[in-house]
């Protein structure tokens, strides 16, 4: 299994979701418009338990949401939940786009993930039921 970004488990400092969340303000690095696919930890756990059957054996499967969202957008969702101000800074040396190809992922789990990110989001800060 090959993961992609992973949130609502332990925070990990470094983490876009950790910085987000605990940092004072919401620091972007270059223009936000680089984009990543985010699945939820719960849903990650899932996939791993499906992933012990026979079906699954000698694939390489990318899990992701298959979703794709701009640093800019997640900053806005915090923005909006938290009143954090958003802060750019200057670009740095990183990958510019992330999303899983979840055309296998897709075939092998047939069920649908619990989590979006703006759910957690709004959960996290008592706005917003789990899931």
């Amino acid at each position: 299994l090959r993961p992609e970004n992973i949130y609502g488990g332990v925070p990990k400092q470094g983490t876009m979701m950790y910085n987000f969340e605990f940092n004072d303000k919401l620091y972007i690095n270059g223009d936000g418009e680089q984009t990543r696919d985010f699945i939820h930890i719960e849903d990650f756990v899932d996939i791993v338990k499906a992933s012990f059957g026979n079906k699954w054996n000698g694939k390489v499967v990318q899990v992701g949401s298959g979703k794709i969202h701009t640093v800019n957008e997640l900053a806005e969702l915090f923005k909006k939940y938290t009143g954090k101000k958003i802060v750019h800074r200057k670009a740095i040396s990183e990958v510019r786009d992330s999303v899983a190809d979840t055309e296998l992922l897709e075939k092998l789990y047939k069920k649908k993930l619990k989590w979006k990110i703006e759910n957690h989001i709004k959960y996290i800060y008592g706005k917003g039921k789990k899931k």
